[in-house]
């Protein structure tokens, strides 16, 4: 699968320890619940990441919308009184407009202005603006003082022409991207002169996610289960494992089927129409596929630990799925999509497939299902790069960029030296060399 993109991973380590002392704050989706009730990876990330800055003995504060029952997990929240979270069709639109005129858009600044606000007027600090390219913008307008980070998900650029892209790169003290064709989208026919994009792979706690120390067989058999876990949605591609399933049982194979989450991710949810069909594709399988409606964050490592196969089929670009790196940190072979960043967070640990050619999900899965010693050097495999994204490695790599950024801007703001300067400079550089 090739070499990790260039990026901030292969940088020198930091020397300089005045990042980690400083204050951080995060901007989380607003809509999102902060919490470990929720399914929803965006909190999570968050969380690892403000752990991670805490440790180091910084402080970590959230902004988060008031009435949610949100959980301080480790930092400081700021709640903010938020009179809507996501813009109409209508106000979209005249957004694109604003911006395609070299304008802001000011639809999104007033829903997102209560939640700049909360930024103390004085911070200097960065602020980590998740996925919310249109709030540097505003963040730079109405606390200028501030270091507008980015950290982007997702593929975000749909409606950014390249002079509003151009200037997001410019305004943005950092942007962390979780991989590298996302990265080639935001600087199609732009350049980043600052250095300030940088690929971040998503992490993970390999204290929390770690192989099962024993054999644990729930239902009193040896079969190996095949795990699923993720929104139940069409994109997640949980109808591609049941199908594989149905195939690999025609051939014969003994094993379990483990389907965890729901389209919803929240506890007690309704069934989607799609959960509904996918739950009759799976019929006649009988007691060989198992549905979990949902697992929250506390408890979602034992179901990793209670498998022997992971699987993430996604039909879509997936960006850098948490799960994936869940199930390589628990031990678990892997195999997934040959889509989006998968690739480029599994490179040579997992198994791929095409999503296009279903048979070849069949063809890996029936391969380790048969073997199993395979499937223990590939858990090995999987374990050993995740130790690799461990959430302490990325922070570091974070650190490292925001200094280097800070050094570059130090540097810009010296002045020019003199002519004599010059000259002087050339003859201690002329009588080292001879």
């Amino acid at each position: 699968m090739g070499e990790p993109a260039p990026g901030i991973d292969s940088a020198d380590p930091v020397r300089d320890e005045s990042e980690r002392a400083r204050p951080w704050i995060f901007v989380p989706p607003l809509g999102e619940l902060y919490s470990t009730r929720s399914g929803s990876s965006l909190p999570s990330l968050v969380a690892a990441m403000a752990r991670e800055h805490t440790l180091r003995g910084g402080h970590s504060s959230v902004i988060v919308r008031r009435g949610l029952a949100h959980e301080a997990r480790g930092s400081r929240l700021l709640a903010v009184d938020m009179h809507k979270v996501t813009l109409s069709r209508l106000e979209r639109r005249a957004d694109v407009a604003l911006a395609r005129v070299g304008l802001r858009r000011r639809c999104f600044g007033r829903m997102i202005e209560p939640a700049i606000e909360a930024v103390p007027p004085t911070f200097e600090g960065p602020v980590v603006l998740v996925n919310s390219p249109a709030a540097v913008f505003e963040l730079r307008r109405l606390r200028p003082r501030a270091k507008p980070c980015l950290w982007v998900q997702n593929y975000l650029w749909r409606t950014f022409g390249r002079r509003e892209r151009a200037r997001l790169v410019e305004s943005a003290h950092a942007i962390f991207i979780v991989n590298t064709p996302i990265r080639d989208g935001l600087l199609r026919r732009i350049r980043d002169h600052r250095g300030a994009c940088a690929v971040l792979l998503n992490g993970v706690d390999p204290v929390d996610f770690h192989p099962r120390a024993a054999p644990d067989r729930e239902n009193g058999d040896d079969l190996p289960v095949v795990l699923f876990v993720g929104r139940t949605t069409r994109v997640k591609g949980p109808h591609l494992l049941v199908r594989a399933a149905a195939r690999l049982h025609a051939q014969g194979h003994g094993f379990r089927l483990r389907i965890v989450g729901s389209a919803a991710m929240c506890d007690n949810p309704r069934l989607t129409p799609y959960e509904r069909r996918l739950r009759r594709a799976a019929r006649p399988l009988g007691d060989r596929v198992e549905f979990v409606d949902f697992v929250d964050r506390r408890g979602i490592a034992d179901a990793y630990r209670r498998a022997d196969i992971f699987c993430v089929p996604s039909v879509w670009h997936e960006p850098c799925a948490l799960v994936l790196l869940e199930g390589m940190a628990s031990g678990l072979a892997c195999v997934a999509a040959q889509r989006g960043g998968l690739p480029e967070v599994g490179l040579e640990a997992i198994r791929y497939f095409d999503v296009r050619r279903p048979r070849t999900l069949v063809r890996a899965l029936a391969d380790l299902l048969a073997d199993r010693d395979e499937r223990a050097r590939a858990g090995d495999r999987a374990r050993a790069r995740a130790e690799e994204l461990s959430w302490s490695d990325r922070y570091e790599a974070v650190v490292r960029h925001l200094e280097g950024l800070d050094q570059r801007i130090d540097h810009a703001d010296e002045p020019e030296p003199t002519e004599p300067a010059r000259r002087a400079g050339v003859a201690r550089t002329a009588g080292h060399d001879g």
